[in-house]
């Protein structure tokens, strides 16, 4: 009998335990409570009585570091790491208080959130999902917008929206306005995402209407914004111009960078130049990568629209470096997406964490093969093409020396030099009077080949003088006239016939463009830089830095226009 009762008392005391669950201390019960409202002062309250913590029991032990991690979670502080976690789920999972499993498995999906990795993430929201009782309602609305944000972060944009219509009704069902907003918002952004424009805005519209309603006057501001980055998508540009008004009126309320960046877009196709050009420079200043990309992009039109063509390359420039820079942060993010790829609806989610492991480790082994093979054919070509520059370089030195009347001097000099040590030399030593009378002719030969090559270019300059077309250029220089296409084309068949393979041996040496290509035949005229500025219709300014260019690409830094157009007289 006596053990009969202390079997029903036992059973009884159970019971209760089971119903009500251990008692904790009264400083952890209440940093529980503020930790959603007031996080800061909830870690405040932790903290001070984190010296206790040492000699108190293993349930409070463990409800201590789940509530550290929980108020650091409200107070956005990003958790860096899972070792804190995974002890304290494991432990509630054993042994521990199961009222708190659930939200150590919640905690644990906001780490693997933060951690961006999205498979484990979604484990531990569905294990919540799964032992969350349907009457806790704001719990459900949490998860429930969570699990929308990890799968719009993954672009599966259907079943994004589907967690996020969840979250939507618990809100409403709760009045819970705030929460609503930004759902509505999220709902409206993963509709744009999933080109279902209208969809979007429809929820813009709802989310807006309701934010005016609440004192959260930015949220209020966050929605116009995202409303009127549709609507430039939609190329509305009235509609969008009426949604960012209102905030780029109130400036301590702005976010600069995607603010300005859309008044930019909107300025540019409603031919608002001059707001355009203020909003471009402000970008370069205040802008993420991705706005002084744009900004570049609209500089760079907008200088072509004021010819002014300097400026219009210096932006050019620019977006062409932002464009890098975002080039390499997409490829990151790329790579980050696809680590992080996960199919939900599979319930054998170890499997496939497992084959998704592997094919990451795969890819980015792939893709670090990938990136030093081109890493080393770039560096290989470098090193190839700038061999073939300095070669290059060197032959066209030695060209223009050669046919140089500095070189037919000191061959004179060399030759005189030769004649004075064949006069001291003996007639017995034959092999060096040999060696003398055959380095003399070597000499003699060269001043004859660089005086022939002298005489040939003198003998094509008279010959190209005679021809109607040089007469025909005399004139239009006279008269100010510009040379017609069919007179461009006239003037090269007679200069590559009067000078053979003029242009063969001049595009052997560097690749040119057409307009070069006419200032280097009209050097080989002995055009002066305004004649030539006359014949082609620009500046003599454009010329000089037309020569310039030419001379940087045929002889880098070292050489000067007279080396340029020496070389291009010794063609």
């Amino acid at each position: 009998m006596n053990r009969a009762i202390l079997l029903i008392i036992t059973i009884i005391i159970a019971f209760f335990y089971s119903c009500y669950g251990p008692k904790y201390r009264k400083g952890l019960t209440e940093a529980d409570s503020i930790a959603s409202v007031n996080p800061q002062r909830a870690m405040a309250m932790l903290d001070s009585i984190k010296h206790e913590m040492a000699d108190a029991p293993e349930n409070e032990q463990m409800y201590y570091r789940l509530l550290c991690i929980k108020a650091q979670d409200k107070a956005y502080i990003k958790h860096t790491s899972d070792s804190a976690i995974l002890p304290i789920v494991e432990y509630y999972e054993t042994e521990g208080d199961k009222n708190l499993l659930s939200e150590a498995y919640y905690y644990a999906g906001s780490v693997y959130r933060d951690l961006n990795d999205a498979p484990q993430a979604l484990e531990y929201y569905h294990k919540t999902l799964d032992i969350t009782s349907d009457n806790k309602i704001p719990q459900k609305g949490h998860l429930y917008f969570q699990v929308g944000n990890l799968l719009l972060n993954q672009a599966l944009y259907n079943q994004a929206i589907d967690m996020y219509q969840k979250a939507l009704r618990l809100y409403n069902i709760q009045n819970d306005s705030i929460n609503t907003i930004y759902t509505l918002r999220n709902l409206a952004y993963t509709y744009n995402k999933a080109e279902k424009k209208d969809s979007s805005l429809v929820y813009y519209q709802k989310a807006y209407q309701l934010a005016r309603q609440t004192k959260y006057k930015h949220v209020k501001i966050e929605v116009l914004a995202q409303m009127a980055s549709v609507y430039i998508e939609k190329k509305n540009y009235i509609k969008a111009k009426e949604c960012l008004s209102p905030i780029l009126h109130k400036p301590d309320s702005i976010e600069l960078s995607p603010d300005y960046c859309m008044a930019l877009k909107i300025c540019m196709n409603t031919g608002q130049y001059d707001s355009a050009h203020f909003y471009a420079k402000e970008l370069l200043t205040v802008g993420t990568v991705y706005a002084k990309q744009t900004a570049s992009r609209y500089l760079t039109e907008l200088a072509l629209k004021e010819k002014n063509y300097n400026n219009a390359e210096e932006h050019l420039k620019q977006f062409n470096k932002y464009t890098d820079s975002v080039k390499i942060i997409t490829a990151t993010e790329s790579v980050n997406r696809m680590n992080s790829l996960y199919n939900y609806k599979l319930r054998e989610k170890e499997n496939l964490m497992l084959k998704a492991e592997n094919a990451n480790k795969k890819l980015i082994l792939t893709i670090v093969i990938s990136v030093s093979f081109i890493i080393f054919v770039i560096l290989i070509t470098y090193v190839y093409r700038n061999r073939q520059k300095l070669e290059r370089l060197g032959r066209l030195r030695k060209q223009l020396y050669e046919q140089s009347e500095e070189y037919v001097r000191q061959n004179k000099e060399k030759i005189q030099e030769l004649e004075q040590e064949l006069k001291r030399t003996s007639d017995e030593n034959m092999l060096l009077i040999e060696r003398i009378e055959q380095q003399r002719a070597d000499l003699i030969l060269a001043n004859q080949t660089a005086m022939r090559k002298q005489a040939r270019n003198e003998s094509s300059k008279n010959r190209i003088a005679a021809t109607d077309i040089y007469k025909t250029i005399q004139d239009h220089i006279k008269k100010d006239k510009v040379i017609t296409p069919k007179e461009w084309e006239t003037l090269d068949r007679t200069v590559n016939q009067e000078v053979n393979d003029f242009k063969d041996n001049l595009y052997s040496y560097h690749r040119i463009s057409q307009h070069e290509y006419h200032i280097c035949m009209l050097i080989r005229l002995a055009l002066s830089p305004t004649e030539m500025a006359t014949l082609l219709g620009c500046t003599t300014s454009a010329i000089s830095k037309a020569r310039r260019r030419l001379q940087e690409k045929f002889f880098s830094d070292n050489g000067t226009a007279k080396d340029f157009d020496n070389f291009i007289n010794s063609l």
